[in-house]
């Protein structure tokens, strides 16, 4: 019988994956706006038509949420988002004053470490996927483990989409055998420039010991303000809605109303 330890494997593949990503940077630092916008507009090419099959995966596979409603959330990031960044230019001259004599421009920051939660493993890796493209960055994901079929699914068809673009090999990619200990050593490998956390707590410890720059994002005390003036039947409606979608999961979700008597 033969016996794999499957930490030390997700931590080999951890450097593999980053020895990748950084030669991916070099590439990519040669990418003018238009091509990287080249390469966003077909990985979304890609993955429009599995949105629905990734909902049903996701729901499926963590036991969180509805497929309806992950779909929802799928569709919203795929057709949102490019329209929020097809105006905006992040390498290269952003703007340019002559009288003053100056100029900006935008320079890749280098390697991201992105990791994904259980709860949206879809549409947040889309999300990461696209502004990482988008700025000239590589891109390694750390997947939930609880989702990490679904997310390796949906980084797969992406990833696919990015090579036929012409993104170079490493632009993109993920953790096959997600670990703890792998994405630690993901997070902590000194060519990651910066960190990005989406829904994952049980990792902000690490991410904030590895000193990189880190960007984190997850559930809140949301509250909801209810005034006297307010039409209490819309309202009312308007919160059960949003606290419901996706059988309330949404980090963003009311937590507790407060009402003016």
């Amino acid at each position: 019988m033969k016996f794999v330890d499957k930490d030390l494997l997700s931590v080999q593949e951890a450097r593999i994956l980053m020895e990748h990503a950084g030669e991916a940077r070099k590439a990519l630092a040669l990418f003018d706006q238009e091509k990287l916008d080249f390469g966003v507009t077909a990985i979304l090419d890609g993955i429009k038509g599995c949105l629905n099959e990734l909902a049903l995966k996701s729901a499926e596979e963590t036991g969180y949420g509805n497929q309806r409603d992950k779909y929802r959330k799928n569709r919203y990031i795929c057709e949102y988002l490019p329209e929020k960044l097809k105006a905006m230019r992040f390498v290269g001259i952003i703007s340019e004053d002559r009288e003053e004599k100056m100029m900006k421009v935008g320079v890749p920051l280098g390697i991201i470490a992105a990791l994904t939660p259980s709860t949206n493993p879809v549409s947040t890796a889309v999300y990461q996927a696209l502004i990482a493209v988008k700025s000239g960055n590589a891109i390694v994901f750390a997947p939930h483990e609880r989702a990490a079929k679904t997310t390796g699914r949906a980084l797969d068809i992406l990833m696919e989409a990015a090579a036929e673009a012409g993104l170079p090999d490493g632009a993109l990619s993920y953790l096959g055998t997600v670990t703890r200990q792998g994405t630690e050593e993901l997070i902590g490998h000194p060519a990651v420039s910066l960190v990005i956390g989406t829904g994952v707590p049980e990792m902000t410890e690490a991410a904030k010991a590895a000193g990189k720059p880190f960007i984190y994002g997850g559930t809140v005390g949301s509250p909801a303000f209810i005034e006297r003036t307010a039409d209490i039947p819309k309202a009312v409606k308007a919160i059960v809605a949003s606290r419901s979608f996706d059988c309330g999961i949404v980090p963003a979700a009311e937590q507790y109303i407060v009402t003016d008597s």
